[in-house]
C-alpha cells in the first residue's frame, strides 16, 4: 500500500451516521474534499476543517485542528493514530 501519513488523531466523536469528528495534528496540508484513510477498505472524506475555533477550507502542516470525516466504519478511528492519504491502494 503506498500511503503518506497526513494526521495524528489525538481525539474522536461521532457526530451523526456515518459522520465523525477527529481532532489532532496534520503532518500535510489537508483540505476540505480530500480523502485520508486508515487503510484500504476505511477512507473518508474531509467535509469540513476548524482550527482554533474557526471554520477554514485548508489545514496547514503542523497546525492542530478538528476535521470534520464522512464515511463508513468510523469507530475504527479512535484507535487509528495516524490517518493516511491513499496515493495508491492497487499495489497491496
Amino acid at each position: 500500500m503506498n500511503t503518506k501519513e497526513v494526521f495524528t488523531v489525538e481525539g474522536f466523536l461521532p457526530v451523526k451516521e456515518n459522520t465523525w469528528l477527529v481532532r489532532g495534528r496534520a503532518y500535510q496540508n489537508l483540505k476540505v474534499g480530500d480523502t485520508v484513510a486508515i487503510d484500504k477498505s476505511n477512507q473518508f472524506t474531509i467535509t469540513a476543517i476548524s482550527t482554533y475555533g474557526k471554520g477554514v477550507q485548508v489545514l496547514n502542516r503542523m497546525l492542530t485542528g478538528d476535521l470534520t470525516l464522512r464515511g463508513a466504519n468510523g469507530e475504527r478511528l479512535k484507535d487509528a493514530g495516524m490517518l493516511v492519504k491513499p496515493l495508491d491502494f492497487s499495489s497491496d
